[in-house]
């Protein structure tokens, strides 16, 4: 789970390292699901556009630094 602030996609410095750190682990990671969420203020378009960017923000991070977790898993 990556906190974000209000309003904002941008990943914080906790988020990457959890990022870093999920994409690290040991285990063989066959899928990998990113989910964007919002709280309920504001419009559902607005929210759903925020959620959106939330997770594109997740895939490019991990798209950068570990593209090799990107060529092996499933990525939704």
């Amino acid at each position: 789970v990556l906190h974000f602030g209000f309003a904002s996609s941008t990943l914080n410095a906790q988020a990457l390292e959890a990022l870093d750190l999920a994409a690290t682990q040991r285990l063989p990671i066959r899928r990998v699901l990113i989910e964007g969420r919002t709280d309920s203020v504001g419009s559902a378009a607005v929210n759903h556009a925020l959620a959106q960017a939330r997770a594109e923000a997740a895939r490019q991070h991990l798209a950068a630094r570990h593209p090799r977790l990107l060529a092996v898993a499933e990525v939704r």
